[in-house]
């Protein structure tokens, strides 16, 4: 009678062990294979960190002639033309393949909806370093702001919080007419979602949304930085139209960096973007059967690639734009303009300043930063690549270079060179 009895609390027994090592198991998390995680580092630029020249015109300052220091060293002309500085942070992003998964999703009447859910499982991380300027003297004794990637502590930040925002854009190809649909979708906050997620990703491992991230910041004056701090987080996405063919992803929130274009008394931002794309080559059928890749498909033919391109709206090459002083070979940077691209993707900058005129975008840019270069005609230095244009700052005559660099992807007739597969990069939104 007691053998019964005694195999039953020796199997009780042994299942509690058995739960708790499984429990214990479950803790852990799992480790990732090289490469399944793909981290993208903080692209901290010392471009960003240095506003172009221009006037302040709300400072009450007088002009006067100094007996001892040169009139191009007083406050009243420096103020005409001066570069703002601020300080740069960026965050590294980690994300794993972007996936769909069967979820039961909430509604308004209060029951449970079964509904295809892309997901992007990330980490952000931040190891204290920024983007400031450091103090130097020269053999003069002039002092000088030197940038510099140094520890937190020593910028001027006081806080730095996160407020992440993800973006699904969709393109969609009609096989029968080949007409492209762009569709974009906002990241939306489904906590039972993120709970599933979860539990099919690493049940060991919090899964923070894009709200709940911004709730703590990853840096306060008062508390300092003494170790490297990481968030584990998913954006989920709902309704997706199930025939998309290419996709990309893009995040905002993860530097400071930003832009402000000036023209006709207006001011229009952009902001530093990380752009992540993906295709996937499957129908609309049994959605989660199919895998989404990273990067951008590569094809032979030209024309094709050529609209895989536009899909994915892969930014063409810059101007650049460079004072120079030829007597002691110094170039130092201005600012840089974005270009625009015909039908076949041959850069309408380059062709106009080849010919001699200044583009539109470029005036502007150059006459809001105090750079005079109406009537200015631009001459070839290297054929479609780069150009000698004349301006005037403050009355003096100077030179400028304008450079077209080549960014992402590079032309050569009906052929494409690409940096690489374009899996993420940075641009401005």
């Amino acid at each position: 009678m007691r053998k019964p009895f005694f195999l039953m609390v020796l199997a009780t027994f042994a299942l509690g062990h058995l739960s708790t090592a499984l429990l214990a198991q479950s803790e852990t998390p799992r480790r990732l294979a090289p490469g399944v995680l793909r981290v993208v580092e903080p692209d901290l630029r010392v471009e960003e960190a240095v506003g172009a020249a221009r006037p302040l015109v709300d400072l009450p300052i007088s002009e006067f002639q100094p007996q001892t220091l040169p009139l191009s060293d007083t406050a009243a002309v420096r103020m005409l033309s001066a570069p703002l500085k601020r300080d740069i942070w960026g965050v590294e992003f980690g994300y794993l393949p972007l996936r769909m998964i069967e979820a039961d999703v909430p509604q308004p009447t209060g029951k449970m909806q079964r509904k295809t859910i892309w997901y992007l499982v990330f980490r952000i991380a931040f190891d204290g370093q920024v983007m400031t300027f450091g103090s130097e003297t020269d053999a003069l004794g002039n002092r000088l702001d030197v940038p510099e990637v140094t520890d937190v502590a020593n910028s001027k930040l006081d806080e730095i919080r996160l407020f992440p925002s993800f973006v699904l854009r969709a393109s969609v190809v009609d096989p029968e007419t080949g007409e492209v649909t762009m569709k974009e979708y906002l990241d939306r906050i489904m906590p039972t979602v993120v709970d599933q997620v979860r539990n099919e990703e690493d049940p060991a491992v919090p899964l923070a949304t894009t709200v709940s991230i911004s709730s703590t910041p990853i840096y306060t004056r008062n508390d300092g930085f003494s170790e490297r701090v990481e968030y584990w987080g998913v954006a989920t996405w709902e309704d997706v139209d199930p025939r998309t063919d290419y996709a990309t992803v893009q995040v905002q929130g993860l530097t400071n960096a930003f832009r402000v274009i000036e023209g006709d008394g207006e001011k229009e931002f952009s902001f530093k973007t990380l752009q992540l794309n993906f295709y996937r080559p499957g129908d609309e059928y049994v959605e989660v059967a199919d895998r989404i890749r990273p990067g951008i498909p590569l094809v032979d033919k030209y024309q094709e690639q050529l609209e895989i391109i536009r899909q994915y709206q892969l930014p063409g090459p810059q101007l650049s734009v460079y004072k120079t002083n030829k007597e002691i070979n110094l170039r130092d940077y201005l600012l840089s303009v974005e270009t625009t691209q015909d039908a076949d993707l041959n850069t309408v900058e380059a062709e106009q300043l080849s010919t001699g005129e200044v583009p539109d975008q470029l005036l502007g840019r150059l006459t809001a930063a105090g750079f005079d270069v109406i009537g200015s005609t631009s001459s070839e230095l290297i054929p479609n690549r780069r150009w000698n244009l004349p301006a005037n700052e403050r009355g003096e005559s100077i030179e400028l270079e304008v450079e077209l660099v080549p960014g992402l992807w590079r032309k050569h007739g009906l052929n494409f060179e690409f940096n690489d597969r374009l899996e993420a990069f940075w641009l401005y939104r």
